[in-house]
C-alpha cells in the first residue's frame, strides 16, 4: 500500500482511478485524513523502481520502453500522460509478470517529453557509466525528434534488438 497527497486530481480522474478498471495505473481509494486528500494505491505484487536493483543495460531500457508503453495507454482513460509524474516512487513493476503501473501523481508538466526526460534522469543517475551513456544517447535522440510516448517506446525497441544482435556477436577470447 502506497499513499500519496492527491493534490490536482481532477473528480473524474478519482473515478477512473477508483474504477479499478485503468491497466495503467496501480488501484487507488480516495481518502481525507485530517483535511487532506489522499490517493491510497494497492501496490501487492509491485515493487517501486527505488527498490529495484537494475542488472544491465536491457533491465533498464526494458523499464523505460514499458514505461513509455504504460504513459500512453494514459490517454485512453482521459488522462493526459504530460500529467504523469515519472519516478523512483511512482513507477512500479510486478517483478514476476514483469508490467509496470504507476501510482498517479499529478505533475505541472505541459509536455510528456518533461515527465519521459525526467525518467530518463532517474535510471541514468542510478546506472553505470556505460549504461548512462547508452539512456542519455537514446533520451537525446527521442527529445530531439519530439518523439510521442509510443514512437518513443518503439524506438527503444529497436535499440534492445540492435543490442542484443550486436551481444550475439561479440566473441570472449580469454
Amino acid at each position: 500500500m502506497v499513499i500519496m497527497k492527491a493534490d490536482g486530481i481532477k473528480p473524474f480522474e478519482e473515478q477512473v482511478l477508483s474504477s479499478g478498471l485503468c491497466d495503467f495505473s496501480l488501484p487507488a481509494d480516495f481518502v481525507t485524513i485530517g483535511g487532506v486528500r489522499n490517493a491510497v494505491f494497492d501496490s501487492s505484487g509491485y515493487t517501486c523502481l527505488d527498490d529495484i536493483e537494475f542488472k544491465d543495460t536491457d533491465n533498464i531500457l526494458e523499464l523505460v520502453e514499458k514505461s513509455l508503453s504504460n504513459l500512453n495507454k494514459a490517454g485512453e482513460y482521459l488522462i493526459d500522460p504530460a500529467h504523469i509524474v515519472l519516478d523512483g516512487r511512482t513507477v512500479f513493476q510486478n517483478l514476476r509478470r514483469r508490467d509496470i503501473k504507476f501510482a498517479y501523481v499529478p505533475s505541472r508538466a505541459q509536455q510528456p517529453m518533461e515527465n519521459i526526460m525526467a525518467l530518463f534522469d532517474y535510471f541514468e543517475s542510478r546506472a553505470c557509466l556505460a549504461d548512462g551513456i547508452v539512456l542519455r544517447t537514446i533520451s537525446t535522440y527521442i527529445r530531439g525528434r519530439d518523439l510521442s510516448p509510443r514512437d518513443g517506446a518503439r524506438h527503444i525497441s529497436y535499440v534492445r534488438k540492435e543490442l542484443r544482435k550486436e551481444r550475439g556477436r561479440c566473441v570472449v577470447r580469454g
